[in-house]
């Protein structure tokens, strides 16, 4: 188990802005969600559990939340390992499934404004996608931004955007499709 110290508020600011990893003199520590600095002994591997295990009343959907990650993120993984032109359905069914949880996840999506947009956004990139094969590239910014998230569930709404960039970046469309016809009745 890590050693927990306690930080004052400007230390815990600073560090959280920094990644939620610092180093000092006695070894290198993680900022918890309640803002105590966890001692990382050099050969300990913390789980997102150790991070966020004082949470208050969203400990539950958290804890969910990392749990539904990770199997979407399997799920991924395993369709990158299929071949769409020898077994499209296998492909395929991974994508289902990997959908699916986004939707569980979106329900959840009230641990933070950063969160709820990547998750609404995973779910546009692959609903727009018209059941058309992702390419590796899509894929593996897919499988880093599930990631990115798994590492940072309760991330700010700023950080959410260079998540949603990255996805852009690959061509994958993440808005909601007749998005753009909206906003120009509005004008």
């Amino acid at each position: 188990m890590a050693d927990v110290i306690a930080i004052d508020a400007h230390q815990r600011a600073s560090f959280a802005a920094s990644g939620s990893m610092f180093a000092a003199s006695e070894g290198t520590f993680a900022i918890t969600a309640s803002g105590q600095a966890l001692q990382k002994h050099s050969d300990q591997v913390l789980t997102p559990q150790d991070l966020y295990r004082d949470l208050d009343y969203r400990d539950g959907y958290v804890v969910e939340a990392l749990q539904l990650l990770k199997e979407c993120a399997g799920h991924l993984t395993a369709a990158t390992h299929a071949d769409p032109a020898a077994d499209f359905v296998e492909y395929d069914e991974q994508i289902m499934r990997a959908s699916e949880r986004l939707r569980r996840l979106f329900a959840l999506r009230e641990i933070g404004d950063g969160f709820g947009a990547t998750i609404n956004a995973l779910l546009w990139a692959l609903q727009n996608q018209l059941g058309e094969r992702l390419t590796a590239k899509q894929l593996s910014n897919l499988l880093d931004v599930i990631d990115q998230l798994r590492k940072r569930p309760m991330l700010h709404f700023d950080s959410s955007m260079r998540l949603l960039d990255q996805l852009e970046d690959s061509c994958l469309n993440i808005e909601p499709p007749g998005l753009d016809l909206l906003s120009l009745q509005n004008e």
